[in-house]
C-alpha cells in the first residue's frame, strides 16, 4: 500500500483522467482552467490594509494641485533663479588624469528644474546658489542637483544609537517632480489593483532607486556619481529627472533573492533594502526629499579644456605620479625637479628608463649620466617611480641602477611602503580612525617625503596573546623542577572539581577544563570560557600594554616609511576617545584580568594541556607534574644529564660551527644564542605520570642550517623515492639509520641527477615548501636569495645536527642520545627519509603485483597514520603480508592497528562507500566566537588531501 500523501485518490466519476471517459462523456468536455493559490493573495490583501504602508499616487484622495498660471513677480523670480543656477554651474570639473574641463550645461534641463521649483512654490535664490554639477566620466554625463531646503525627517526606528546615512536617487518624470515637492514625500511606483480590485503585487512601503552611504548629511560627490552611474548601468528608470533623498537608519539590508516583494517587506521592517542588482527600496516616510536632480549626456563640443598656466603641467607623468599627493602641497624641492628641462620631453624621458633597463653598454653610459649634476637626486627619484611600469627583467635592471645612483648621491633609499601593525580594539570605526590619522599625518609632513613614495595607509592588526600564553605556567614549573625546588600540593583546590575521587588519598589529582562548569564568581561566563574553551582563544591584554603597543606601532610605521615621528598628544587623543567605546563593547570577551582571577582559584596549580589535545586545558597538582617530568627525562636509554652550563654549551657549539662552516656557509648561524628549551606533554594513557618531550629550537643558533637542509631533503626525497606513500613522518630512529639512509638516497638519485661531491644545490630559505625552492646548480634567477650547499657537506651537516641534541630545562642541561629531538626542523625530514626508503624498496620489490591492483585499491600515509584499502583476497599475498607487518619499517618503528574506521577525523563507510566527517566533540577544539580576531578554521586541507587521494 502506498504511503499517505504519495498521490491523490480519485474515483472514476467522468471528471478525472483515470475514469472511463467514453462511458462518462462520449462527446467532449470543457477545457480545465488554471487554479490560483490563495496564499500570496491573502497576504497581499492583508498587507494592503496595513496603515504603515505608503499610498500610491493613484490612491491619494486629494493629490497636490499644480498651478496652471504664473504671476509677473514669480516669473521674474524664476528667471533670476535660473540665472543663479547657471552661475553656480560655471566651475571646472576634474577628469581622471587630473585635467580641468568646463562643461556646458543643458539649457532645457536647468530651466525644467527651475519650473519644478516654481510649480511647487519653492523659488528661493539661496537654494539656486546651492546648485552643483557632478561629472561622470565613464558615462560622459553630467548630474545637476539643487537643494530643496526641507527639514530632515526622523531616523527610521532605533539602531542602538548607531545610524547610517544613505543618499537615494529616484528617477521619475518632470510632471511628478512638483507633486513630490508639494507633498514632501516620494511615493512608490504606480502598482495597483486589477479590474476586480485584487492587489497585483505586494503593497509598497517605499520607492525604488539606488543608494550610497555618506559620512554625513552634506551631499558628497562620490555618492552622487555612484548612484547616477549605477542607475544608468542597471537600467532602473532612465528618466532624465528625479530626486535625491536622504534617509538615516540602520545598516542597509541586502537581499539576494525574492524580487520586489521581498525588497518591500525588508523596506517596511528595516527602512532601506538592496537587491542583488543594486536597486534599493527606501522607506518614503523617513526619507527626506533633499535635492532635485537631473542627468543628461553631452557631446564633446560642449567640453572646453581649461588652460594650463605652467609649462610643467603639460609634461608627461606629472599628475599620474602625484595621484595620492596633491600638487598644491608638493614641496618646493620636488617641484623644482619636476620643472627640470630633462623631463619636458616624453620620448627622451622613456629613452633614459629603457637604457637603464637594458643589459648593454647604454646602461653603463646612462648610469653615469644620472650621476651627473644635470640630473640630480630628485631626478633619480622621479624616474624610479616611472621605472616601476617596466616589465621584467628590464624593471629590475633599471631599479638597481637607479638605486646605485641614489646611493652615490647619499640620498635615502626607497623602501616599499610598510603598513601599520596596530592592536585591535572593539571601538566603533577603529580602523577608519587609524587610517584617517595616518593620512592626515602623511599630508602634514609631506615636505619631508622627497622620494615620491607615498606611505602606506593600510592596517594589519597584530595578534593578541592566547589563553595558553597568559595562563599556562608549565615552563615555570619545569624550571622549578630543574632547580630541585619542593612542589606545593594543590589537590585541596582541585578536589571540588574532580570527577573521580582517588582510592589512595596520597595520589595527586588533575582535572579537565570541561569538568569546571559551575564557577560561583562575578564573571562566570568568562571563567567557563577559559576552562572549557580552546587554549588558542585570544585575550585582551591590560590597557597599558595595548596603548604601549599602539605607540610602538606608530613609531615603527613612521620610521619604516621615513616620516617624522607622530606627536604623542595626537595618539593620546585618539586613545582617550576609543578606549571608552572599547570598554562599553567589552562584554563576554576574555581579558587579562579574567586570567589573573581564574589563576587565583587554583593556587600553586600547573596549567597546561595534554598530549594530542593541545587546545584543551588541564590543571595538574605540581606533585603529579613533577612525576611526569622525572619519569620522562630519567630514561637512560634516551636522555642523560650534563653538568655544563647552558651558556658554555652554546658558545662551544657556535665555535664548532664557525670553525667548520664559516667560510663555506656564512649563513649557517642565526642571530639566536640560546640553547634549545624543552617541555613535556603529559600522556593520558600513562596516567599523566609520563609525557612526550618537545624541544623548541626557536632561538637556537643553528636553526637556519637545519631549515635549509630540511627543505633540501624534502625535495630530494620526492625525487629519489617517487613511490613513497605520503610526506611527513616522525618517530625516534637511531642515528646510524639516518646516515645509512642518506647514502642510499644518493644512490637512488644517481639515476636522475649527478650526485658527485662537488655538485651544488640552491635552496630558497623562505618559509613553506613550494616547487622551485630547491634547484640544482649555482645560479637561478627565480630565487632572489639562495643558500648554496655542496652535496659532500650534507652528510657532515646531518651528523653534526644529530650531535647538537643538548637542551635545557631551566638551568639544567640534558642531551638526547638516541634519535633526533622532536621539535627540531630537521627531524621530520630525516625520519621521512628513513620510511620513504623502506616504502620505495617495498614498491620496487612487489612492483608486478601492485601493478595489477584495481582502481578502487588505495595505499596512503599521512605522517604516521597509514590506510590500506584493498580487497580481502589480497591480504594473503606476500606484498600485503609484508606491508601490514608491524615491523615493516624496522625497529624502533612499531605499527599499531586501529580498531575503528576513523582516519584523520573522517569515518570511512564501505556500504555504500563514503567519507563522513567527524565534527569536533568539545568546545576546546574550536575558537570561541568572542575570541579576539578569531577566525573559523575548516578542514579544507584534509579534504583536499583525501579528495586528491581517492579521486586522482
Amino acid at each position: 500500500e502506498a504511503p499517505i500523501m504519495s498521490y491523490s485518490i480519485r474515483s472514476p466519476t467522468g471528471e478525472t483522467d483515470d475514469s472511463d471517459a467514453d462511458a462518462a462523456n462520449p462527446k467532449s468536455k470543457a477545457m480545465p482552467t488554471f487554479g490560483q493559490s490563495t496564499k500570496w493573495l491573502d497576504e497581499w490583501k492583508e498587507a494592503a490594509a496595513d496603515p504603515d504602508r505608503t499610498l500610491l499616487p493613484s490612491e491619494v484622495e486629494h493629490p497636490p494641485k499644480i498651478p496652471s498660471t504664473i504671476t509677473r513677480a514669480t516669473d521674474k523670480l524664476l528667471k533670476q533663479f535660473i540665472d543663479e543656477m547657471f552661475r553656480a554651474l560655471q566651475k571646472p570639473y576634474t577628469t581622471s588624469n587630473k585635467s580641468s574641463i568646463f562643461i556646458k550645461a543643458d539649457k532645457t534641463i536647468v530651466q525644467n528644474i527651475g519650473v519644478a521649483f516654481a510649480q511647487a512654490d519653492l523659488l528661493d535664490l539661496t537654494l539656486a546658489r546651492g546648485t552643483r554639477g557632478y561629472y561622470i566620466e565613464r558615462d560622459q554625463t553630467l548630474t545637476i542637483t539643487t537643494p530643496t531646503g526641507f527639514p530632515r525627517k526622523p531616523p527610521f526606528k532605533d539602531a542602538g544609537g548607531v545610524h547610517h546615512i544613505y543618499l537615494t536617487q529616484h528617477r521619475t518624470d518632470w510632471s511628478n517632480i512638483p507633486m513630490i515637492l508639494k507633498d514632501q514625500l516620494c511615493r512608490p511606483a504606480s502598482w495597483g489593483r486589477d479590474e476586480r480590485g485584487i492587489p497585483k503585487q505586494f503593497p509598497s512601503y517605499g520607492f525604488f532607486g539606488y543608494a550610497a552611504e555618506m559620512n554625513g548629511h552634506d551631499l558628497e560627490a562620490y555618492a552622487v556619481t555612484l548612484t547616477s552611474a549605477n542607475l544608468n548601468k542597471i537600467g532602473k528608470g532612465l528618466g532624465p529627472s528625479g530626486i535625491l533623498g536622504v534617509i538615516q537608519g540602520p545598516q542597509i539590508c541586502k537581499m539576494e533573492a525574492g524580487g520586489n516583494d521581498a525588497l518591500q517587506r525588508a523596506c517596511k521592517y528595516h527602512g532601506i533594502s538592496r537587491g542583488k542588482d543594486g536597486a534599493c527600496a527606501t522607506n518614503s516616510a523617513h526619507s527626506t526629499v533633499s535635492y532635485v536632480m537631473a542627468n543628461h549626456s553631452f557631446p564633446t563640443s560642449d567640453v572646453t579644456w581649461a588652460s594650463k598656466s605652467t609649462a610643467d603641467q603639460k609634461q608627461f607623468g606629472t599628475f599620474s605620479l602625484w595621484r595620492k599627493l596633491r600638487w598644491k602641497t608638493t614641496p618646493s624641492r620636488v617641484r623644482d625637479a619636476l620643472r627640470h628641462p630633462q623631463f619636458h620631453h616624453r620620448a627622451k624621458l622613456w629613452t633614459i628608463i629603457q637604457d637603464l633597463g637594458s643589459n648593454t653598454l647604454r646602461r653603463f653610459e646612462m648610469e653615469r649620466h644620472i650621476r651627473s649634476n644635470d640630473f640630480g637626486l630628485q631626478g633619480c627619484y622621479f624616474i624610479r617611480r616611472l621605472a616601476n611600469n617596466l616589465g621584467e627583467p628590464q624593471k629590475s635592471y633599471a631599479l638597481n641602477a637607479i638605486d646605485r645612483a641614489i646611493t652615490f648621491w647619499k640620498g635615502p633609499r626607497v623602501h616599499r611602503p610598510i603598513p601599520l601593525r596596530a592592536p585591535w580594539l572593539l571601538a566603533e570605526q577603529w580602523s577608519r580612525k587609524l587610517r584617517k590619522l595616518m593620512t592626515s599625518h602623511s599630508h602634514q609632513v609631506q615636505y619631508f617625503n622627497i622620494t615620491l613614495q607615498a606611505p602606506s595607509t593600510s592596517i594589519v592588526f597584530t595578534k593578541y596573546p592566547s589563553v595558553m600564553d597568559s595562563l599556562c605556567n608549565f615552563k615555570d614549573i619545569a624550571s622549578q623542577w630543574a632547580a630541585a625546588e619542593a612542589p606545593l600540593c594543590a589537590c585541596e583546590h582541585l578536589r571540588p572539581f574532580s570527577r573521580l575521587e582517588p582510592s589512595d588519598h596520597t595520589q595527586h589529582l588533575y582535572i579537565n577544563g570541561d569538568d569546571i562548569t559551575h564557577l560561583h564568581t562575578k564573571h562566570p561566563a568568562a571563567f567557563v570560557s577559559i576552562a572549557t574553551g580552546s587554549l588558542q582563544n585570544k585575550i585582551f591584554p591590560p590597557k597599558k600594554d595595548i596603548f604601549d603597543s599602539l605607540k610602538e606601532a606608530f613609531r615603527v610605521w613612521t620610521h619604516k616609511n621615513r616620516l617624522p615621528p607622530m606627536p604623542l598628544r595626537i595618539l593620546e587623543e585618539i586613545w582617550n576617545t576609543a578606549w571608552p567605546s572599547h570598554s562599553t563593547n567589552l562584554q563576554q570577551h576574555i581579558t587579562h584580568r579574567d586570567i589573573v582571577a581564574f589563576r587565583k582559584l587554583f593556587p600553586h596549580a600547573v596549567f597546561h594541556n595534554e598530549d594530542k589535545r593541545a587546545s584543551s586545558l588541564r590543571i595538574y597538582c605540581p606533585h603529579l607534574y613533577y612525576q611526569c617530568l622525572t619519569k620522562t627525562f630519567s630514561d637512560p636509554a634516551i636522555f642523560r644529564t650534563l653538568s655544563d652550563d647552558p651558556t658554555t654549551i652554546v658558545m662551544n657549539t657556535v665555535t664548532k660551527l664557525q670553525r667548520r662552516f664559516r667560510r663555506q656557509y656564512p649563513w649557517a648561524l642565526g642571530k639566536g644564542r640560546d640553547l634549545p628549551n624543552a617541555y613535556v606533554l603529559p600522556k593520558r594513557k600513562k596516567q599523566f605520570t609520563q609525557g612526550r618531550p618537545i624541544v623548541s629550537f626557536v632561538s637556537a643558533p643553528f636553526r637556519p642550517t637545519l631549515n635549509c637542509v630540511a627543505k633540501l631533503l624534502y625535495n630530494l626525497i620526492a625525487l629519489a623515492f617517487p613511490h613513497n606513500l605520503a610526506k611527513g613522518f616522525f618517530t625516534s630512529v637511531d642515528t646510524s639509520r639516518f646516515v645509512d639512509s642518506w647514502y642510499l638516497t644518493l644512490r637512488y638519485l644517481s639515476s636522475k641527477m649527478s650526485t658527485g661531491p662537488d655538485e651544488i644545490l640552491s635552496v630558497n630559505p623562505k618559509k613553506g615548501n613550494t616547487p622551485g625552492d630547491v634547484v640544482k646548480g649555482r645560479t637561478c634567477r627565480t630565487l632572489n636569495v639562495t643558500r648554496k650547499i655542496y652535496i659532500r657537506d650534507i652528510e657532515s651537516i646531518i651528523t653534526m645536527s644529530l650531535q647538537m641534541t643538548q637542551f635545557s630545562i631551566g638551568n639544567k642541561v640534558f642531551e638526547q642520545i638516541r634519535g633526533s629531538p622532536m621539535g627540531s626542523p630537521l627531524s621530520p625530514a630525516l625520519c621521512l627519509m628513513v620510511v620513504a626508503l623502506s616504502e620505495e624498496v617495498w614498491y620496487r620489490t612487489f612492483q608486478t603485483t601492485l601493478a595489477t591492483l584495481d582502481l578502487s585499491s588505495r595505499l596512503l600515509r599521512y605522517v604516521d597514520n597509514r590506510l590500506c584499502l584493498v580487497n580481502r583476497s589480497w591480504l594473503d599475498d606476500p606484498a600485503f603480508t609484508t606491508f601490514l607487518h608491524p615491523m615493516f619499517y624496522g625497529e624502533p618503528i612499531v605499527l599499531e592497528t586501529e580498531p575503528d574506521q576513523e582516519f584523520l577525523g573522517f569515518c570511512i563507510e564501505f556500504n555504500p562507500f563514503a567519507l563522513r566527517y567527524s565534527p569536533p566533540r568539545d568546545r576546546s577544539q574550536v575558537m570561541a566566537p568572542f575570541s579576539v580576531l578569531s577566525h573559523c578554521t575548516a578542514c579544507t586541507e584534509m579534504l583536499a588531501f583525501l579528495k586528491k587521494t581517492f579521486n586522482p
